[in-house]
Parts: C-alpha cells; sequence; structure tokens
C-alpha cells in the first residue's frame, strides 16, 4: 500500500459498504474512498490506474471513489457512517 500512495499521491484510503460491515459475500466488489494529497495531480487515468492496482492486490472488483466536495451530502453520510481507514 506504500507504494500506491507515492505513486498517486493518496493521502488516505478507506473501506466502506458491505466490506466494511461485514456483511459482504464472496462475490462483493469492495467500496473503497480514497483522499487524494492536496498536491496530487488526479486524473481519470489516474483513478482507472489506481482502481486498476487495487483489484489486482486484493483480488476482486473495487468500487473505487475519490473522496471530493462535491459528493451528495447524503451518500458522504452513508460513506462515513461505515468508513475503516486501511491506509
Amino acid at each position: 500500500m506504500l507504494g500506491l500512495r507515492a505513486r498517486y499521491g493518496v493521502g488516505s484510503l478507506g473501506l466502506f459498504g458491505s466490506v466494511a460491515r461485514g456483511q459482504d459475500d464472496p462475490e462483493a466488489d469492495v467500496d473503497v474512498l480514497v483522499r487524494f494529497e492536496p498536491e496530487a495531480v488526479v486524473t481519470l487515468v489516474t483513478l482507472s490506474r489506481l482502481r486498476d492496482e487495487l483489484q489486482s492486490l486484493l483480488g476482486v472488483e473495487v468500487d473505487l471513489i475519490e473522496d471530493h466536495p462535491r459528493l451528495r451530502p447524503g451518500f458522504r453520510a452513508e460513506v462515513e457512517k461505515d468508513l475503516i481507514l486501511v491506509a
């Protein structure tokens, strides 16, 4: 995980959703919230590559969400309710 943080300018990674609640099944995807360092240059390519690397590391489908001020408040509240920081 340290390599990912340095390579992509990741400030933190957190799990949310069914995996974070312990309600996942073997076919569940993993919901990941990423917060980037303020100086990180984030593009769609950055997000896609990070998601691909996480999927390779975890061996499951990853739904990657960038923590951004424009996240809907209701969605943000749901994410933060379950959020477990992992890196």
